[in-house]
């Protein structure tokens, strides 16, 4: 019997193996299954917004987010189940649960005043949650990965790359990361975070109930 690979609790396809051995398109094409995505599954939006245009252009910011990330997932074989967009309470602005199985990000900056944070701010607090597949802790190797991604995010950016990393890429507009004000947000919220509870705190609905302290550490 051939198993196919379980992928976010699907339930594993057993396929008999004289039918693949006398099918060669058959397993060329289960195989292909096996093959994983690099890149953001799956996006969520707040569904109580001002109005529904508003919701779908926090979609589509999400999307445009995973988007100009792709090329970095794809290089380290990254994937990410869900992006989402959590509720602006308290000072906290990103969350990484179970590894890259849901990213959470901030994008306004209150439900009073619902603006959408800068564009280069998202950007790093993405690359902050990605660098939290590889490394858990706010150590220097988590520090030193993150300031490698902003790196490369900056030469992707540079050559109008974004989505499938390939040489061709598709051309976006002018935005570049400002890595000194991206380092100031960035050591602002490290302090935020250090003032976060570990466990039982619910992030605008965006955490479950049940997380629990290990990935509530890896904000």
């Amino acid at each position: 019997i051939f198993f196919r690979a379980s992928l976010y609790g699907q339930t594993p396809v057993c396929l008999p193996l004289q039918s693949i051995w006398a099918d060669s398109s058959i397993l060329m094409a289960s195989l292909g299954t096996l093959q994983p995505e690099y890149k953001v599954l799956a996006f969520e939006a707040l569904a109580k917004t001002k109005t529904k245009a508003d919701q779908v252009k926090a979609l589509d910011l999400l999307k445009r987010i995973a988007a100009q990330v792709q090329p970095i997932m794809t290089k380290r074989r990254w994937t990410v189940g869900l992006l989402q967009e959590f509720c602006p309470k308290g000072n906290l602005l990103g969350l990484n649960v179970n590894g890259g199985e849901k990213i959470c990000l901030r994008l306004r900056g209150s439900m009073t005043k619902p603006d959408f944070r800068p564009y280069e701010e998202l950007l790093d607090t993405m690359l902050h949650e990605l660098a939290h597949i590889q490394v858990g802790p706010h150590n220097g190797a988590f520090y030193k990965l993150w300031d490698g991604l902003r790196a490369e995010l900056e030469a992707y950016m540079a050559k109008g790359i974004k989505g499938a990393a390939n040489v061709e890429g598709h051309r976006i507009g002018g935005t570049s990361l400002d890595r000194d004000a991206a380092r100031r947000k960035a050591a602002a919220a490290a302090e935020s975070r250090a003032r976060v509870p570990v466990g039982g705190r619910r992030l605008g609905g965006c955490a479950p109930d049940d997380s629990n302290p290990q990935a509530m550490a890896a904000q």
